[in-house]
């Protein structure tokens, strides 16, 4: 269960897909950061969410899915990685890291 507190001041979260080397590692797992579910969790408590284009992909959630969710889909990889929030399942890479603001908070896999 997502438990989301009233936010003191507005949080922007960015969601990524998973990279093609990992669902080949994993063919049988189904992983992803957030579902629809918790986009419009995170959305009714006046976060702002963002989801690269195709995240849910792999577990049977449409773009479509996200956005009626109330999260703002993107292809723009560079502008999830400008979040305060990242959200990744896998390692970022050192392309990724690159991108990230040193400031910025990044939930994932080490």
């Amino acid at each position: 269960m997502l438990i989301v507190l009233p936010p003191s001041k507005l949080v922007i979260v960015g969601a990524l897909k998973i990279l093609m080397y990992t669902l080949l590692l994993f063919k049988l797992a189904v992983s992803l950061c957030l579902t629809p579910d918790a986009v419009s969790s995170l959305v009714s408590h006046g976060h702002r969410v963002m989801v690269e284009c195709g995240a849910g992909k792999n577990a049977s959630f449409s773009d479509k899915d996200y956005s009626d969710a109330g999260a703002e889909v993107t292809h723009d990889t560079k502008k999830i990685f400008s979040c305060p929030i990242i959200l990744k399942v896998e390692p970022p890479t050192l392309d990724e890291i690159e991108m990230m603001n040193m400031e910025a908070i990044l939930i994932s896999a080490i």
